[in-house]
Protein backbone atom coordinates (compact mmCIF):
# COMPACT_ATOMS: atom_id res chain seq x y z
CA UNK A 1 0.00 0.00 0.00
CA UNK A 2 1.29 3.61 -0.91
CA UNK A 3 1.46 6.34 1.72
CA UNK A 4 2.41 10.23 1.91
CA UNK A 5 1.73 9.57 5.53
CA UNK A 6 1.40 7.85 8.67
CA UNK A 7 -0.05 9.65 12.14
CA UNK A 8 1.03 8.07 15.38
CA UNK A 9 -2.36 5.83 15.36
CA UNK A 10 -3.18 5.02 11.54
CA UNK A 11 -1.55 1.30 11.63
CA UNK A 12 -3.21 0.53 15.05
CA UNK A 13 -7.06 1.40 13.16
CA UNK A 14 -5.94 -0.53 9.78
CA UNK A 15 -7.95 -3.52 10.49
CA UNK A 16 -6.26 -6.82 12.34
CA UNK A 17 -5.17 -8.82 9.04
CA UNK A 18 -5.21 -5.61 6.62
CA UNK A 19 -0.89 -5.18 6.84
CA UNK A 20 -0.22 -9.00 7.58
CA UNK A 21 2.02 -10.12 5.11
CA UNK A 22 2.05 -6.07 3.16
CA UNK A 23 4.29 -4.29 1.72
CA UNK A 24 3.93 -0.57 3.43
CA UNK A 25 5.51 2.46 1.07
CA UNK A 26 5.95 5.48 2.87
CA UNK A 27 7.17 8.22 0.01
CA UNK A 28 10.32 9.95 2.07
CA UNK A 29 10.79 8.58 5.27
CA UNK A 30 9.78 11.83 7.04
CA UNK A 31 6.20 10.70 5.87
CA UNK A 32 6.62 7.57 8.72
CA UNK A 33 8.62 9.49 11.17
CA UNK A 34 5.24 10.37 13.34
CA UNK A 35 4.62 6.16 13.47
CA UNK A 36 8.58 5.38 13.80
CA UNK A 37 7.62 3.53 16.93
CA UNK A 38 4.45 1.37 16.01
CA UNK A 39 6.18 0.87 12.48
CA UNK A 40 9.32 -0.88 14.47
CA UNK A 41 7.22 -2.70 16.49
CA UNK A 42 5.10 -3.90 13.79
CA UNK A 43 8.49 -4.91 12.16
CA UNK A 44 10.29 -6.37 15.06
CA UNK A 45 7.17 -8.50 17.07
CA UNK A 46 5.29 -8.82 14.30
CA UNK A 47 1.62 -7.19 15.32
CA UNK A 48 0.80 -4.06 17.67
CA UNK A 49 -1.93 -3.98 20.46
CA UNK A 50 -3.63 -1.13 21.53
CA UNK A 51 -6.31 -0.58 24.48
CA UNK A 52 -8.85 1.74 23.47
CA UNK A 53 -10.73 3.18 26.56
CA UNK A 54 -14.55 3.65 25.75
CA UNK A 55 -15.50 7.28 24.83
CA UNK A 56 -16.87 8.82 28.09
CA UNK A 57 -20.13 7.84 29.34
CA UNK A 58 -20.15 4.81 26.95
CA UNK A 59 -19.45 2.44 29.99
CA UNK A 60 -17.67 -0.68 29.90
CA UNK A 61 -14.00 -1.99 30.20
CA UNK A 62 -10.88 -1.24 27.70
CA UNK A 63 -10.94 -3.66 24.66
CA UNK A 64 -7.41 -4.12 22.93
CA UNK A 65 -7.16 -4.00 19.04
CA UNK A 66 -4.37 -5.79 17.85
CA UNK A 67 -2.73 -5.87 14.13
CA UNK A 68 -0.79 -8.53 12.48
CA UNK A 69 2.18 -8.20 10.49
CA UNK A 70 4.32 -9.69 9.47
CA UNK A 71 4.84 -6.14 7.20
CA UNK A 72 7.80 -4.56 4.83
CA UNK A 73 8.69 -1.02 4.48
CA UNK A 74 9.97 0.98 1.88
CA UNK A 75 10.95 4.11 2.17
CA UNK A 76 13.34 6.74 0.75
CA UNK A 77 15.41 9.48 1.94
CA UNK A 78 18.35 11.83 1.32
CA UNK A 79 18.50 12.67 5.26
CA UNK A 80 21.99 11.60 6.71
CA UNK A 81 20.53 11.33 10.04
CA UNK A 82 17.83 7.96 10.20
CA UNK A 83 17.20 7.11 13.66
CA UNK A 84 19.64 4.11 14.82
CA UNK A 85 16.40 2.14 16.74
CA UNK A 86 14.97 1.77 12.80
CA UNK A 87 18.10 1.21 11.03
CA UNK A 88 19.10 -1.79 12.90
CA UNK A 89 15.63 -3.52 11.25
CA UNK A 90 16.68 -2.54 8.27
CA UNK A 91 18.52 -3.03 4.66
CA UNK A 92 19.53 0.31 3.77
CA UNK A 93 20.34 0.55 -0.02
CA UNK A 94 22.57 3.80 -1.38
CA UNK A 95 21.30 5.04 -4.70
CA UNK A 96 24.11 5.22 -7.70
CA UNK A 97 24.65 9.21 -7.71
CA UNK A 98 27.63 8.60 -9.83
CA UNK A 99 27.82 11.30 -13.41
CA UNK A 100 26.97 8.31 -15.62
CA UNK A 101 24.06 7.11 -14.22
CA UNK A 102 22.62 10.85 -13.99
CA UNK A 103 23.39 10.42 -17.93
CA UNK A 104 21.51 7.49 -18.65
CA UNK A 105 18.67 8.91 -16.29
CA UNK A 106 18.78 12.16 -18.61
CA UNK A 107 18.69 9.93 -21.30
CA UNK A 108 15.25 7.65 -20.43
CA UNK A 109 13.66 11.06 -19.30
CA UNK A 110 14.71 12.18 -23.22
CA UNK A 111 12.98 9.24 -24.72
CA UNK A 112 10.04 9.28 -22.37
CA UNK A 113 9.48 12.64 -23.38
CA UNK A 114 10.21 12.32 -27.62
CA UNK A 115 7.17 9.14 -26.88
CA UNK A 116 9.15 6.47 -26.38
CA UNK A 117 8.40 4.62 -23.52
CA UNK A 118 8.80 1.24 -22.57
CA UNK A 119 6.34 -1.41 -22.58
CA UNK A 120 4.23 -2.04 -19.92
CA UNK A 121 5.29 -4.89 -17.69
CA UNK A 122 2.74 -7.79 -17.20
CA UNK A 123 2.64 -8.42 -13.67
CA UNK A 124 -0.29 -10.74 -13.92
CA UNK A 125 1.90 -13.85 -14.18
CA UNK A 126 4.62 -12.69 -11.57
CA UNK A 127 1.63 -12.36 -9.09
CA UNK A 128 -0.13 -15.56 -9.58
CA UNK A 129 3.10 -17.45 -9.39
CA UNK A 130 3.70 -15.64 -5.91
CA UNK A 131 0.58 -16.82 -4.80
CA UNK A 132 1.36 -20.22 -5.44
CA UNK A 133 4.11 -20.23 -2.93
CA UNK A 134 4.22 -22.42 -0.27
CA UNK A 135 6.24 -22.10 2.84
CA UNK A 136 9.62 -24.05 3.21
CA UNK A 137 12.01 -24.57 5.86
CA UNK A 138 14.95 -23.69 5.05
CA UNK A 139 18.57 -24.36 7.10
CA UNK A 140 21.61 -22.87 6.31
CA UNK A 141 24.06 -26.42 6.26
CA UNK A 142 27.19 -23.55 6.71
CA UNK A 143 25.81 -21.25 9.21
CA UNK A 144 28.08 -21.64 11.79
CA UNK A 145 30.93 -20.90 9.41
CA UNK A 146 29.24 -17.31 8.62
CA UNK A 147 30.79 -14.76 10.34
CA UNK A 148 29.72 -11.20 11.15
CA UNK A 149 31.05 -7.52 12.76
CA UNK A 150 30.35 -7.84 16.67
CA UNK A 151 30.62 -4.12 17.33
CA UNK A 152 27.80 -3.08 18.91
CA UNK A 153 24.28 -4.18 19.46
CA UNK A 154 23.06 -3.37 15.77
CA UNK A 155 24.94 -6.15 14.43
CA UNK A 156 23.09 -8.38 16.63
CA UNK A 157 20.14 -7.65 13.98
CA UNK A 158 22.42 -7.50 11.20
CA UNK A 159 23.98 -11.35 11.47
CA UNK A 160 20.10 -12.10 11.70
CA UNK A 161 19.52 -10.00 8.13
CA UNK A 162 22.54 -11.63 6.54
CA UNK A 163 20.99 -15.24 7.29
CA UNK A 164 17.58 -14.14 6.49
CA UNK A 165 19.13 -13.30 3.50
CA UNK A 166 20.76 -16.29 2.61
CA UNK A 167 17.81 -18.25 3.35
CA UNK A 168 15.50 -16.09 1.11
CA UNK A 169 17.78 -16.94 -2.00
CA UNK A 170 18.45 -20.34 -0.71
CA UNK A 171 17.40 -23.20 -3.87
CA UNK A 172 14.60 -25.42 -3.62
CA UNK A 173 16.52 -28.97 -3.81
CA UNK A 174 14.54 -30.07 -7.02
CA UNK A 175 15.93 -27.39 -8.82
CA UNK A 176 19.75 -27.41 -8.01
CA UNK A 177 21.95 -28.31 -10.57
CA UNK A 178 19.60 -26.91 -13.22
CA UNK A 179 16.74 -29.60 -13.24
CA UNK A 180 13.60 -27.85 -13.49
Amino acid sequence: EYLSRLTPQALFYAGPNALRHKVLIVDEHVGAKEAEYSLRTLISHGSLTLRRTPKPGAGGSPTPITVYGPISLLSGTTSDTVNEENLSRCLELALDDSEAQTRRIQKAQRRAWAGKRRAKVDLQLWQDAQRLLEPLLVTIPFAERLTFPARNTHDRRGNQKLLGLVAAHARHPHLAHGAR
